[in-house]
């Protein structure tokens, strides 16, 4: 089933609950799904401009805008969002890609340390400004521009779904 005919599921159900607004409840789902698809169209526009998957992205991102250059393998899986697993295999992507280099820590023979390549910082100088021009021009053409207040308004709803999450799971370990 997909999202659409799942919400039309839904709506169809909310409409037989008498305690639930059934309108208010199909602009949420709305907004919703909107804002995945947002999130979607954000991990296309990433990719295409790249030419990389977006956590290999997030990636070499990380590691070209990072002071010193250089990061732990770990702290690379925090940055592009993804697992310790996944993070090595994409690691292993980009180093036989020649992007990134792995040695040992000097400090710690247990842990590795991740940079770019010469080749991985030229493909990062030439990408990440046209990135970045990308994404200001993505919020400069839309006919509401992001302010302040919009993305005040979505935190809210985060923190406040954060906070249902919590009660939820607060009352199911009673």
């Amino acid at each position: 089933m997909k999202k659409k005919e799942m919400l039309q599921a839904q709506l169809s159900y909310v409409r037989e609950q008498q305690d639930i607004d059934d309108s208010l409840f199909e602009t949420t789902m709305n907004w919703f799904l909107e804002v995945e698809k947002l999130h979607e169209m954000l991990r296309l526009l990433t990719e295409t401009i790249s030419g990389q998957p977006k956590g290999r992205f997030d990636m070499l991102r990380g590691l070209y805008l990072h002071p010193e250059g250089i990061m732990r393998p770990a702290d690379l899986a925090i940055v592009a969002e993804m697992t310790r697993a996944s993070s090595s295999h994409n690691l292993d992507v980009l180093e036989r890609d020649g992007l990134v280099h792995r040695k040992t820590d000097p400090n710690d023979r247990r842990s590795a340390m991740v940079s770019l390549t010469p080749k991985g910082h030229k493909l990062m100088s030439e990408i990440l400004p046209s990135y970045l021009k990308t994404i200001q021009a993505v919020a400069q053409t839309t006919s509401s521009p992001l302010t302040d207040a919009s993305i005040l308004r979505i935190k809210g709803y985060n923190a406040h779904i954060e906070a249902l999450v919590q009660s939820i799971k607060d009352s199911q370990n009673k």
